[in-house]
């Protein structure tokens, strides 16, 4: 039982320290286009990277996954002070999604209303493998192209300068829930 647990234990810290190597890694794409982005919502930057990914023309529409209730177009358009021409004509808000796995059946069915082949997705760098992995399930066959937030854009308080500029808590449960979520996908359920 002893050796049981210390196994446990060796790959927790291993697949620990895997996933801080392979997050910290990430970087954002050169000049890159896609069908569609796709942005979940959470980290400070992420909505404004994607409106301006979707202004430089890197696709033709945007989705913004995972929005309050309470949040409207015209507020997202004062907050982010995006051009409003570019909220009507190009940007849709999905207002249903309460998780990862709820925002990747809401881009699969915005994807698939629009016939998109590519997707851009938006988020932070720590939630880029959970986020792409829950979008695949439900999207085989289309191109997921990560766009990580850099870290220093995405935390509204000061970076620490380490080579792991996110909160170790942060990281520990964002490991868990990506290890849930495959344990999930193995035994066939997808929501």
């Amino acid at each position: 039982m002893v050796a049981l647990l210390g196994g446990a234990v060796v790959w927790a810290m291993v697949a620990f320290a895997d996933f801080v190597r392979d997050v910290n890694a990430l970087s954002a794409p050169g000049p890159v286009t896609a069908d569609g982005i796709v942005v979940v919502t959470g980290g400070s930057a992420r909505i404004e990277v994607a409106l301006q990914l979707l202004a430089d023309g890197a696709a033709e529409r945007l989705l913004i996954s995972g929005v309050h209730d309470m949040t409207d177009a015209s507020s997202l358009v004062q907050r982010t002070q995006a051009d409003p021409a570019l909220f009507a004509c190009c940007v849709d808000l999905d207002h249903a999604a309460m998780d990862t796995a709820g925002n990747a059946r809401e881009a699969a069915a915005w994807a698939q209303q629009h016939n998109f082949s590519s997707l851009l997705v938006v988020t932070s760098a720590y939630h880029i493998p959970r986020t792409t992995q829950e979008i695949a399930r439900q999207l085989p066959g289309v191109e997921l192209i990560a766009f990580p937030i850099d870290p220093a854009r995405d935390n509204q308080r000061a970076v620490r300068q380490e080579s792991n500029p996110w909160p170790g808590a942060l990281l520990a449960r964002e490991v868990m829930k990506l290890h849930l979520a495959r344990v999930r996908h193995l035994g066939g359920t997808i929501s």
